[in-house]
């Protein structure tokens, strides 16, 4: 159905109903409708806000696993280069017999 014909079905619907009720009646039930549309409008709002909260929440989860394991990898890289033996030539300040630094 196009947008047309939604509104032809509702205000046919409408006037169906209104033939239906006294003016009471039918003033309560468009202040009931309407107060469904506006809940339906605020569950609505409260879903799209929770979604948005735990897919942004599941970005920033991401992103810190990523910088952790990227942490963890330059930390084991450190790790390994100092274990590795290094050709070091002693300095000025070095003598032949002290050990190289890391």
């Amino acid at each position: 159905m196009n947008s047309a014909e939604i509104t032809a079905s509702i205000t046919a619907l409408a006037n169906v109903i209104a033939t239906q009720l006294n003016v009471d009646q039918l003033s309560l039930l468009g202040a009931l409708l309407t107060m469904l549309g506006d809940v339906l409008q605020a569950i609505a709002a409260i879903r799209s806000l929770q979604e948005t909260a735990q897919s942004s929440n599941q970005s920033a989860t991401q992103e810190t696993n990523n910088t952790a394991d990227s942490k963890c990898d330059t930390a084991s890289t450190e790790k390994k280069a100092s274990e590795s033996p290094q050709n070091t030539t002693p300095t000025e300040t070095q003598s032949e017999t002290s050990p190289p630094i890391t």
